[in-house]
């Protein structure tokens, strides 16, 4: 039975604490030093009596083995009735009534922890909504200055849309890049806002590239002194740019992310229940002058 109770009591320990090995805890507890700092440690958590009884029920300072509960019926109680008492159901001992309560205890306070953590998280992104979150191009925003235990000082905290608050504004920014790449490549809205970004960028490109054709043609028109050389420049001019590959090949990538944004709007709308049907699209395919063929 001291076995039994050895036992349980490592199991019921080692959920909250690092207790080595069994057979070492068999060992250390056979020091008496050891055994009463065990006891003292954890005596306020699980309810074992004195140290004297729980010493007793690990089979130490008793002549004979600690007693075994019997659970089961007398076969020969019809046979020879008895005087005594009807045997009660079976009630756990003070050590094992302490396991199970510490048991129960180790899971509420994880219950709690995860709770609470979950509860700041929320707390955490409803205040960077707050603090103007939606409107900062989904980057981190400052919250509140709170004490760093890590670091034991108070810090400016950073937030993030998905409720983390850091001292550490680099990790900030790298779970706020991660929650825009997500929510870019799941969602419809995601996408519209990165085509968008696509689309103003490949118009800057090309206005750089016209900007550059522009100061090409500058410089040989300043070159040029033959007779009328500004009349034929300037007819010049227009066809340099259209005739530019980098020009041309901007010009069909911005006409494939307008489309792309066209689609994507499309399909933004039927979530939101508005009507996208044959005469709105063939509308914006009549309107669309790239469409049209005039050979």
């Amino acid at each position: 039975m001291s076995n039994d109770n050895r036992r349980k009591l490592y199991d019921a320990l080692s959920q909250d604490y690092d207790m080595g090995t069994y057979e070492q805890f068999c060992k250390d507890i056979q020091d008496e030093t050891k055994r009463k700092k065990l006891y003292d440690a954890t005596s306020e958590v699980y309810d074992y009596g004195d140290y004297a009884k729980f010493s007793s029920q690990l089979g130490f300072g008793q002549t004979s083995p600690a007693p075994v509960i019997d659970t089961t019926p007398d076969q020969t109680a019809e046979v020879q009735p008895s005087t005594e008492k009807k045997q009660e159901g079976w009630k756990p001992t003070p050590m094992q009534k302490a396991f199970m309560m510490g048991s129960i205890q180790s899971s509420t306070n994880r219950f709690k922890a995860q709770t609470d953590a979950s509860l700041e998280r929320i707390k955490n992104a409803s205040e960077y909504y707050n603090r103007g979150g939606a409107f900062s191009g989904n980057k981190p925003v400052k919250g509140d200055m709170r004490y760093n235990s890590e670091s034991g000082k108070i810090e400016q905290t950073y937030l993030t849309p998905t409720g983390t608050a850091t001292a550490d504004k680099f990790a900030a920014e790298r779970e706020t890049r991660a929650y825009n790449n997500y929510v870019d490549n799941m969602t419809v809205s995601g996408q519209l806002r990165r085509a968008g970004r696509d689309l103003s960028d490949l118009h800057r490109k090309r206005e750089e590239r016209v900007k550059a054709i522009h100061e090409k043609w500058a410089a040989d028109q300043e070159k040029n002194t033959a007779p009328l050389a500004a009349v034929l420049g300037a007819q010049t001019y227009v066809p340099s740019i259209q005739s530019d590959p980098e020009y041309r090949a901007l010009t069909a990538a911005i006409h494939q992310a307008e489309k792309r944004i066209q689609t994507l709007q499309h399909e933004s709308d039927r979530q939101d229940g508005k009507d996208v049907g044959f005469w709105r699209g063939f509308g914006e395919v009549v309107g669309d002058i790239k469409t049209w063929d005039f050979g």
